[in-house]
């Protein structure tokens, strides 16, 4: 009988390293710029009655024969009940005969997978010499962002802001380090102000970052809307900026772009991350330009972090086999 690998959050602690992550999906951005990652259509729906959203993501990595799904979402009332509002779960496949291969936990992969989106879009669209950064949601995804800035640039200056207080002072509490301190700003303004990259990661239906507040020459990463209605950015701050995004059909329904499509059926974005990841286009040119990466998270991002875990898990011997 055909077996089942089952990898626990744990487990997957244990065996996946951030640096490699990041690697494996630059890998999957370029891969899916040539076409040899398919991403099959997205659900994602509202749960009304439970105030929450489920979504399912799958398609199919060639280069690494990933084949899969990763199904769960948002309950906003997750954390009055003590646990994380993000779940999921991720299911890989024998691409040549369907067999499930693998159950794992999904809510670090995206934690960490989002990560190494966020490390990679920076490196390529923010300046070189940035020292200051802005985190704008303090939860679990904005400390992986914090994380992923720092494999890349030497932070002299980090302020963040959440819409609950207590969040940013324990993520300033926890994430300063020598040399690196983080200050908790009550005011989503004055923790924007003058940096040199912002990143959001936060749940809003409307903006929360806006286009006076922002300096020629910052970088953000908008991370947060993956979800038709969710919003960070300002429009007019969209229009200045130069967009780049991780999938233009995914952003256009779910990202930053979708309240923007006027504009863009006229002007265009100016680039998918992959182009600038293979070369066909520069990321940042100048010193003064406004760089702004619309993520909405692509399946083969979970993919490949899976298949990862997955081979590691095998050599290492970690998990639990489960015969079907």
């Amino acid at each position: 009988m055909p077996k089942l690998l089952f990898l626990s959050r744990k487990d997957l602690e244990s065996i996946l390293k951030f640096e490699e992550v990041i690697e494996v999906v630059k890998q999957g951005f370029l891969a899916f710029h040539r076409g040899e990652a398919p991403a099959y259509p997205v659900v994602r729906e509202f749960l009304r009655k439970y105030e929450g959203i489920f979504g399912i993501k799958s398609g199919f990595v060639k280069t690494g024969d990933y084949l899969g799904f990763k199904a769960g979402g948002y309950w906003k009332d997750n954390p009055l009940r003590g646990i994380p509002g993000h779940q999921s779960l991720i299911v890989l496949y024998n691409p040549a005969t369907g067999i499930p291969q693998a159950v794992m936990d999904g809510n670090f992969i995206t934690i960490i997978r989002t990560g190494a989106v966020g490390a990679i879009a920076s490196k390529h669209l923010a300046r070189s010499n940035s020292k200051t950064a802005a985190i704008i949601g303090c939860g679990v995804q904005g400390k992986i962002q914090l994380i992923a800035l720092r494999t890349n640039f030497i932070l002299s200056e980090i302020r963040c802001y959440d819409s609950i207080p207590e969040n940013a002072e324990r993520f300033a509490a926890a994430m300063s380090i020598p040399g690196s301190p983080v200050q908790f700003i009550a005011q989503v303004e004055e923790a924007i102000r003058g940096v040199d990259i912002v990143v959001t990661t936060t749940p809003s239906t409307k903006p929360i970052l806006f286009n006076q507040w922002i300096s020629d020459g910052t970088h953000i990463n908008a991370m947060g809307a993956d979800t038709k209605g969710k919003q960070e950015i300002d429009p007019a701050l969209y229009r200045r900026s130069k967009v780049v995004v991780d999938d233009f059909k995914q952003c256009s329904e779910l990202g930053e772009t979708q309240h923007n499509i006027a504009f863009v059926r006229t002007q265009g974005i100016y680039a998918q991350l992959g182009e600038v990841l293979s070369g066909e286009k520069p990321g940042r040119e100048n010193l003064h330009e406004i760089t702004l990466f619309d993520a909405t998270g692509i399946a083969f991002q979970d993919l490949v972090t899976a298949g990862l875990a997955f081979n590691l898990a095998k050599d290492k011997t970690i998990g639990i086999w489960v015969e079907l």
